[in-house]
């Protein structure tokens, strides 16, 4: 009996070869334990307003009422059905239409005589399909029923690595040594001549000075240098042969 509902998703609204998918989530959706299986299914419709509706399919596959498209994203809920329409790859009109389209055949299909089913689904061909829906605790469903999430086990740390003054000194620390031998202060092994506790100061002193004057020499070079190719530029470009004829160092 659920093969004519599976072949009107498919024929009537073009779904194909997702059409058993759907029907999947359909199933999967009514027969939802966190949501209190087909009862809960059911009063959800009466909560959004449509109780008439909803009773109208009971046992009546063929002429219970109509459900408008419109009404299929107030019942399921928006972000459920853009959820599907992802997964089906299809559009949210397209997936509301045919939600609308087959519901009433299919709770009409499982409540045979108008009885309700339980809170299992049958088992058919057309597997449910398990819908991800957020845990909320209620009365019925209280918080402490939610898993708790388990926390990754850490492994324990070894001695050697909990206390680094347990690692074995086998061998001498040659860094260490080199280090405390830079840091001490060097002293004139010449007999007859005392350390001058100052001589690194000193020396600082005329390695600064050196410095200074190099850059000095330096900077009178630089000067000089522009000096004279600006005067040499000067008189290639004829700018001082004014100046030259005056002082008659070239002739008239």
């Amino acid at each position: 009996m659920f093969d004519a509902v599976v072949n009107d998703l498919s024929d009537r609204y073009g779904l194909g070869d997702r059409s058993p998918e759907l029907f999947g989530l359909l199933v999967g959706y009514i027969f939802n334990d966190r949501r209190g299986g087909f009862g809960g299914f059911v009063e959800n419709f009466r909560e959004q307003g449509h109780a008439d509706t909803v009773t109208s399919w009971l046992g009546n596959p063929a002429n219970g009422r109509s459900l408008n498209a419109g009404d299929v994203g107030t019942v399921f809920g928006q972000g459920l059905l853009n959820d599907w329409s992802n997964r089906l790859g299809t559009s949210r009109a397209t997936l509301s239409a045919a939600i609308a389209g087959v519901l009433p055949r299919l709770v009409g299909e499982l409540t045979p005589n108008g009885r309700l089913p339980g809170n299992v689904a049958p088992t058919r061909a057309y597997e449910p399909v398990a819908v991800d829906e957020p845990v909320v605790a209620t009365a019925e469903s209280p918080a402490a029923e939610i898993p708790t999430p388990i926390t990754p086990a850490i492994a324990p740390q070894s001695s050697s690595l909990r206390s680094p003054n347990s690692i074995p000194k086998t061998m001498p620390n040659r860094a260490e040594e080199m280090a405390a031998a830079f840091a001490s202060p060097a002293i004139n092994s010449s007999p007859g001549f005392a350390a001058d506790p100052h001589a690194d100061r000193h020396s600082h002193h005329r390695t600064s000075a050196h410095k200074q004057r190099s850059w000095g020499w330096l900077m009178w070079l630089i000067v000089i240098v522009i000096i004279a190719g600006v005067g040499y530029y000067a008189w290639w470009s004829g700018q001082l042969d004014p100046w030259l004829k005056q002082f008659g160092l070239m002739p008239r």
